[in-house]
């Protein structure tokens, strides 16, 4: 049998059993594990004791080739599953940790 639409990676078009196994693909989880990581990044440094600042987390996601768009749709699903939250700090939108 082939394989079902709903075992696709959407975004590499690859067939993934982790859509079947986790709801999500590989793919996504990656992306999740490195945005993470970026906040992190800035979470663990003391000259950001605000948190992630949004400016320059765009930046880093843009060099590993997450573009502004995605990023922002990550961030969402990422507050909707109450993992980061985000608040305005003169004038810039921080991403800190829940």
């Amino acid at each position: 049998a082939w394989p079902s639409a709903w075992s696709v990676d959407p975004e590499t078009g690859e067939w993934d059993t982790d859509v079947i196994e986790t709801g999500n693909a590989k793919s996504q989880r990656d992306r999740k594990k490195t945005l993470m990581n970026i906040f992190r990044s800035y979470w663990n440094d003391p000259d950001y004791k605000y948190g992630a600042p949004l400016p320059e987390v765009i930046q880093d996601a843009d060099a590993v080739d997450i573009d502004e768009s995605t990023l922002r749709s990550e961030i969402e699903s990422l507050e909707n599953q109450r993992e980061v939250y985000t608040f305005e700090n003169q004038g810039d939108t921080i991403i800190n940790e829940c």
